[in-house]
């Protein structure tokens, strides 16, 4: 499998590029290997490859990177028929053998990158990578009948000791809001629903303020002084959702 770098540069124009003016400084001052593969690149195409490189999706990339490690990579067993302990790389710019470093810098990618990549060859082949979470669960995941449960709690709260006011103020939507006594705090309604709930129902315990900002919005705890008008704290501020 040859590289080919694409040529680009007829309407090169990098200007005062900082970027560039180090990739010219690499070409220019070489690599430190005994090849100075470096020094045989040009500039200009190297710069340009980069950043096609960079247009690359993620998938796109790795695939990239691994069809040219594919090409000439030392078997996974020895002359003897014994497990290689160690696979050896040969690293190619347009056909050409390059070393490590060369090949960092022209396909912009770190030594950690490269080195995963490597890893995910030797174990999957040439497949596009995943990530190790992908399809599973997470263990704070909340169903719907866990929301659905707290935000009925707190609606029958609300109906059975809140006090609502007659009408929605103005600039907001047409849901009068509700105020719980001020005596009530939330950790009295988590206690309480803790309390109520079956053995075997999930009790949550955590903040989840989406589901209450769109059900239970219009409750609040009353302030203390009487000061009715200003509601003090949301209930879905403290909300007591997973584990």
């Amino acid at each position: 499998m040859q590289i080919i770098l694409i040529d680009d540069t007829e309407d090169f124009a990098p200007g005062n590029d900082a970027e560039f003016s180090k990739i010219q400084k690499f070409c220019s001052e070489g690599c430190d290997c005994n090849r100075e593969c470096a020094k045989a690149l040009s500039a200009e195409k190297v710069f340009v490859h980069i950043l096609n490189v960079r247009e690359m999706e993620k998938n796109a990339k790795d695939l990239y990177l691994m069809g040219i490690l594919q090409d000439d990579r030392s078997s996974d067993v020895t002359k003897r028929r014994m497990k290689r302990q160690r696979n050896i790389y040969t690293f190619k710019i347009s056909g050409k053998v390059v070393c490590r470093r060369t090949f960092h810098v022209c396909y912009d990618i770190g030594r950690s990158a490269l080195k995963v990549i490597m890893s995910h060859m030797l174990e999957h082949g040439v497949v596009p990578r995943n990530h190790g979470n992908m399809g599973r669960r997470p263990k704070h995941a909340l169903c719907f009948d866990d929301v659905q449960r707290v935000v009925a709690y707190l609606l029958n709260c609300a109906e059975r000791e809140g006090i609502p006011l007659p009408a929605a103020p103005r600039g907001r939507d047409n849901i009068p809001p509700t105020y719980l006594p001020a005596s009530t705090t939330t950790l009295d309604l988590f206690q309480d629903y803790q309390q109520n709930c079956a053995s075997n129902i999930r009790i949550v315990n955590s903040l989840l303020s989406n589901p209450f900002g769109q059900a239970a919005c219009h409750i609040y705890v009353s302030p203390l002084h009487g000061m009715m008008s200003v509601p003090s704290v949301k209930i879905y501020g403290n909300a007591w959702l997973t584990l």
